[in-house]
């Protein structure tokens, strides 16, 4: 579960069933495991990218950020759901680079809800062929 900017993201892994994932994010399955992680952040949030993405993010993100906030927020809620889906924790996020991620997906996309734009990462398990 995540929430932010009014909005509220709620991810669930139906776990074995065939793997079905349609333009709106209705179902999904990442197999067996059925951990997930979810972040949500309104597309428009005023963030200080140059000074975040020193502090939370390797070289090579800061330079794909270039600080564009949405850019940020984008390598954020991606972070952030992964650091969910391990149970690692928020307190985490500044050592991303460090996780191994060959057997994690990470799904991103922005939506509309409610006339505003959001952000939403969702992380899980790759265990289905």
């Amino acid at each position: 579960v995540s929430h932010s900017g009014g909005a509220v993201a709620v991810a669930v892994n139906i776990g074995n069933a065939e793997k079905n994932v349609n333009a709106d994010w209705q179902t999904f399955s990442g197999g067996t495991d059925f951990s997930v992680g979810v972040d949500i952040e309104p597309a428009n949030r005023r963030v200080d990218a140059n000074k975040l993405s020193k502090r939370f993010l390797s070289e090579k993100e800061s330079e794909y950020v270039a600080g564009d906030g949405a850019r940020f927020l984008e390598i954020w809620t991606k972070k952030e759901s992964v650091s969910k889906l391990t149970g690692e924790g928020v307190a985490s996020i500044g050592h991303f680079c460090t996780f191994t991620l060959n057997n994690i997906c990470i799904e991103t996309r922005r939506v509309m809800l409610g006339g505003k734009e959001y952000i939403v990462s969702v992380s899980y398990y790759k265990t289905l062929d």
